[in-house]
């Protein structure tokens, strides 16, 4: 696009995140330097691989729209002036990118290995994936990841997705961590923290899948119940027109929804039973209508506990493949989805169910950190 080939000089940085090439361009020094200490590794000083995506953020308004946007290369997209643009930006880019892999299974989790075996973490937001995986590296594991399991669809390994740590200042020194030494840099409270500074050569090579294991609450959750139970979610739009609120008040698995209004982005709170159907159908609704889901929020009734005894218990395979798609990143945006697998879901199953199935799958609810860690040892131990 022009506006973005005007920014070609300069203001931009390349990575690589896979079979993908992305070059991020923006008038924002602060956005650039969020994205490059979160994603330093896998920034790219080489010629990028094909597809080649190019994206932009513009905060001020000397653009040719003459206000804040965001450009992706299937629309150009209004963001009003918040204090928080960079935030819901990165957010969006990054899950951009992440939809165009085709060489992976992303999927929302953590990822350690010990001894060339794989071990993948699986958990909601709040079921502290990133502060177990803190304490398995201090055990002596090796990071791959505590955010993305990123699945070879080749060679059946799990590769490392290694991003900086997102934490709060005091997650470190809860697991026996030093905070980095220099100035930290923060982001809205948290530290951005490579693995490697708090502990060096840490950083594990890709490995086959030994285990999965996902993490629930000791009283029961929701993915595994098999009872519908009431889930929240709360989605930022860039904008919130009449007619698309009447389109989505029209889903038929919504109990509730209400409009908050708090924040300078329309948020929707809604109710259901079917929390990821749900949120697909806002999403292609949301495409069709040119409008930006800029964040999506996540809720459960109980949250986790931490406090009772952790209880290890075997699923079968079949069932963790529903459960890892459930996770995957890219929704049905995914160019793995579409390109790949001709928009069959069911020919994605049968691929990733494939790609695990030498893997030993597990529910683990958690408990205290070291019970919870303790297990996840015994397993490779036994294994």
């Amino acid at each position: 696009m022009e506006a973005i080939s005007s920014l070609k000089e300069s203001h931009h940085i390349d990575f690589r995140f896979f079979d993908v090439g992305v070059c991020i361009y923006s008038d924002s020094e602060t956005f650039l330097e969020l994205f490059s200490k979160m994603y330093n590794r896998f920034q790219n000083s080489v010629a990028v691989p094909s597809p080649h995506l190019e994206v932009a953020l513009f905060v001020n308004n000397d653009n040719p729209w003459g206000s804040p946007v965001l450009v992706l290369e299937d629309g150009v997209f209004p963001l009003d002036g918040s204090w928080y643009i960079e935030g819901y930006a990165y957010e969006q880019i990054l899950y951009y990118i992440l939809s165009m892999v085709r060489s992976h299974f992303l999927i929302h989790s953590g990822a350690v290995s010990f001894s060339g075996k794989g071990t993948i973490l699986v958990g909601d937001s709040g079921y502290g994936k990133t502060t177990l995986v803190l304490e398995l590296v201090r055990r002596g594991f090796k990071f791959l990841s505590d955010e993305i399991a990123a699945i070879e669809r080749i060679d059946r390994k799990l590769d490392p997705f290694p991003r900086s740590l997102r934490i709060r200042p005091d997650t470190l020194g809860k697991v026996g961590f030093n905070p980095p030494t220099g100035k930290a840099f923060l982001w809205l409270d948290k530290l951005l923290v490579d693995i490697e500074e708090i502990k060096p050569n840490c950083l594990g090579q890709a490995v086959s899948i030994s285990n999965i294991v996902f993490l629930k609450d000791s009283e029961g959750d929701v993915l595994f119940s098999s009872r519908n139970e009431t889930q929240e979610v709360i989605l930022a739009l860039n904008r919130l027109e009449q007619g698309l609120l009447r389109t989505i008040k029209g889903i038929d698995a919504i109990d509730r929804i209400n409009i908050v209004r708090t924040r300078r982005y329309p948020m929707l709170h809604i109710w259901t039973e079917h929390r990821t159907q749900v949120v697909d159908r806002i999403q292609q609704i949301c495409d069709r209508n040119g409008i930006l889901i800029l964040d999506i929020i996540k809720r459960t009734e109980n949250k986790p506990k931490f406090i009772n005894d952790p209880q290890l218990s075997g699923i079968p395979n079949g069932d963790a493949t529903m459960l890892l798609l459930r996770h995957f990143q890219g929704s049905h945006k995914s160019a793995l989805l579409k390109g790949i697998f001709d928009g069959s879901t069911t020919r994605m199953y049968m691929e990733l169910a494939t790609t695990i199935s030498q893997a030993r799958c597990y529910t683990l609810s958690i408990g205290p950190l070291n019970e919870t860690a303790d297990l996840i040892e015994h397993i490779l131990e036994t294994g």
